[in-house]
């Protein structure tokens, strides 16, 4: 939801499952879509299995008859070598970070992977530069940028998972975000290698994508529900939290698209 003037805000939320086959997710997903604030547009970004997304698609426009773009543009030039291949989810999320951030950046998003990727924005590396042509989003406040790729790796529980099925001794354990480095026994060990072992490779990540796209102290943008795992790899970096980024981006993609002007305090609280 976007105020007047302020930032934008979630105002409801459903989070269901990622797989098809749960027909109470069904009944969840209807009932919210009952119960939600009425809504101008609908706009989607999934990476689920394809049945399932279009079950939901169904579910959204059908009671409402809302005007839907499935496909939105996320409004970033893609410069990955299979363009097709990126996740939605990724480009709305490096949408989002570029109008939080106004700035490059670069993109944590941990949840059951962690990708690292990277944002360039147009506006400051072309600034006094000629521009040939005239964008979509001229004149109406929305920054210009470039998706330029990144990694991707296991988020915590995916991690966790594999280590407990890949050796004959080991197990499987819930991660901690903070676990004691010296394990005192298997679990504790396991935990200590998932848990710091995933903040390391977040900031070493972070600081190779991040030279390899020639940024120089760059925000780093932080996001997904797991996203607590990675916090303290930040301390000392210019670093900011945001829990609905991909949401974020689709809200730019949905109001630039509709040649809306981008609001002045334009970000999620």
């Amino acid at each position: 939801m976007l105020e007047e003037q302020g930032p934008l805000r979630c105002v409801a939320r459903c989070d269901l499952p990622s797989r098809g086959g749960d027909r109470s997710a069904e009944r969840d997903l209807e009932q919210f879509l009952a119960s939600a604030p009425r809504a101008d547009f609908a706009a989607l970004s999934s990476v689920v299995e394809p049945e399932l997304g279009r079950l939901w698609q169904d579910r959204i426009s059908a009671p409402s008859r809302l005007p839907a773009d499935w496909n939105l543009d996320p409004g970033l030039e893609n410069r990955t070598r299979e363009p097709a291949r990126v996740g939605r989810d990724r480009l709305f999320a490096a949408r989002g970070a570029l109008e939080l951030a106004e700035s490059s950046c670069v993109v944590v998003n941990v949840g059951t992977a962690m990708t690292v990727d990277a944002v360039l924005d147009l506006e400051r590396a072309h600034a006094g530069a000629a521009r040939s042509g005239t964008h979509p989003a001229e004149g109406l406040g929305w920054r210009r940028g470039a998706f330029l790729g990144g990694a991707i790796a296991p988020g915590p529980w995916m991690m966790a998972r594999a280590l407990g099925a890949g050796a004959a001794q080991l197990f499987a354990v819930d991660p901690e975000a903070d676990p004691p480095a010296l394990g005192l026994d298997s679990e504790q060990a396991m935990r200590a290698g998932v848990g710091l072992g995933l903040r390391g490779a977040a900031r070493e990540l972070v600081n190779e994508v991040g030279r390899a796209a020639h940024f120089v102290d760059p925000t780093v943008v932080l996001a997904g529900g797991a996203r607590h795992f990675v916090l303290r790899a930040f301390e000392q970096r210019r670093a900011t939290q945001c829990p609905d980024l991909v949401h974020l981006g689709l809200c730019a993609a949905v109001l630039e698209s509709a040649g809306r002007p981008r609001p002045a305090a334009f970000g999620l609280p």
